[in-house]
């Protein structure tokens, strides 16, 4: 298992992974009052990093594109 990679994700994702990620940004995002992750208790926690790179890897959206406002990604 690769340090850098600890969930395996080999660069696609499922529907369902995709959204399992998103929810981590959202859960381990640092909080604007403290610089932290609320849950960890440090900035850019692991996890934090794990998700982020999981979805950059497979070119996947960091939250659902609906949160936006704009709709759906015209490039999809």
């Amino acid at each position: 298992m690769s340090e850098d990679n600890p969930w395996r994700i080999s660069g696609q994702l499922s529907p369902y992974q995709v959204r399992y990620f998103q929810q981590v940004l959202v859960v381990h995002a640092n909080s604007p009052t403290t610089g932290v992750c609320p849950v960890c208790g440090v900035p850019r926690c692991d996890t934090w990093v794990g998700a982020y790179d999981a979805l950059a890897l497979a070119g996947e959206p960091m939250a659902d594109p609906s949160r936006w406002g704009g709709g759906s990604d015209p490039a999809r």
